[in-house]
């Protein structure tokens, strides 16, 4: 990468978004920095909104289960 070059890795700048705002605000912010259309950012900010939510389900789930174990 040359002086005044970057490479912007999407799903960084999008995760990071999604953790500040909204995932459509985060899809506009997204676009304008990166020229790609709205509509596919705001598709891959909500399949990153689903996936930290799935996650963090499992996380209870598997915390509940322990939980029930130690009684």
């Amino acid at each position: 990468v040359g002086a005044g070059e970057t490479t912007l890795d999407l799903r960084r700048l999008l995760s990071a978004l999604v953790d500040e705002l909204p995932p459509a605000r985060a899809a506009r912010v997204a676009a304008a920095v990166t020229g790609l259309p709205r509509d596919a950012i705001y598709a891959q900010a909500m399949q990153e909104r689903a996936t930290r939510a799935n996650a963090a389900a499992a996380g209870q789930a598997a915390s509940a289960a322990a939980s029930g174990e130690k009684h």
